[in-house]
């Protein structure tokens, strides 16, 4: 999956912020990397701290870092024995084209209801 192909399969609107978008621990890994801007970051730091939170596999972090990896979401550098991760986009590059690409869909199977529905949304929001 390139960076900015979001393929809508793990939408999920009941769930808060970036949960919509990611698995859980998806969305969670990912927060704690961008939170590191520029620098990269390996699996341990990032299953340290979220070690703070929750008890969690080591093993569990890699994983889903690698399909993270995989849907173009991180790239990986080896750094000595270990590999490096930074995001290939930034959040905002993410949920803009995350959003693009879920409304695309539904303008493409529900043009009408789609419509509507994004005209009350605006209506509600206007002052």
């Amino acid at each position: 999956m390139a960076p900015n192909d979001f393929d809508g399969g793990s939408f999920h609107p009941g769930k808060p912020g970036l949960k919509k978008l990611l698995g859980e621990l998806e969305a969670d890994i990912m927060q704690l990397v961008w939170a590191h801007e520029a620098d990269a970051v390996t699996v341990r730091e990032i299953h340290e701290r979220l070690q703070e939170t929750r008890r969690i596999a080591y093993t569990t972090v890699m994983t889903v870092m690698g399909n993270l990896a995989k849907k173009g979401l991180l790239s990986v550098e080896p750094v000595g024995k270990a590999y490096a991760y930074r995001p290939t986009q930034s959040y905002e590059q993410f949920t803009e084209g995350a959003v693009s690409r879920i409304v695309e869909e539904l303008l493409k199977d529900f043009t009408n209801p789609a419509i509507a529905s994004f005209t009350r949304a605006m209506d509600q929001q206007r002052p």
